[in-house]
């Protein structure tokens, strides 16, 4: 029996527990109001003042008022930083960016099955959005259409140079 997104997300959770336990920091992950975010701040421990201090030296450092924030607005990625000094490591940015996609990700798939299978909403009530695209919304096909040819035909162009340089034909 495969693992449901609850499960999946209280692992992601325990992983993002582990990262922060292991830099001296605590999050807290919101999901009661628009946007869903994740904050991320340092401990107000003695210890992890020492330690951030002394990780310095790395270019590291979390000044106590700092907060790392990552949600979606809009479906789009937001990252910001609020307090005088967040600076840490960009892989770790990125472990704790993926962690919160993961986490966000699986968050809507348990509500979004838990409202449906449990009918907590009546039908009428339900957000609906519109499968079809209108003129204003759709991508521009034909003109991104037009860029991949005009790339594929240089590409095409640069072969048939080389072809004959190569005294290949």
């Amino acid at each position: 029996m495969s693992m449901t997104e609850k499960g999946k997300f209280e692992v992601q959770k325990k992983k993002l527990q582990g990262i922060c336990d292991e830099h001296n920091l605590i999050f807290k992950f919101r999901k009661d109001k628009y946007p869903i975010y994740l904050s991320i701040k340092p401990t107000n421990e003695l210890t992890g003042q020492m330690s951030l201090l002394a990780s310095d030296e790395d270019e590291s450092y979390i000044s106590q008022d700092a907060e790392l924030i990552f949600s979606y607005k809009n479906g789009d990625l937001d990252i910001c930083t609020k307090g005088t000094s967040f600076r840490i490591k960009e892989s770790l940015i990125g472990k704790l960016k993926n962690l919160f996609k993961s986490m966000h990700f699986l968050w809507l798939q348990y509500f979004n099955r838990e409202v449906l299978e449990n009918e907590l909403l009546s039908a009428d009530k339900l957000p609906y959005i519109s499968d079809e695209v209108s003129d204003s919304d759709a991508p521009d096909i034909d003109e991104d259409f037009e860029e991949v040819a005009a790339d594929v035909e240089k590409i095409e162009d640069f072969d048939d140079d080389e072809d004959d340089e190569d005294g290949e034909d």
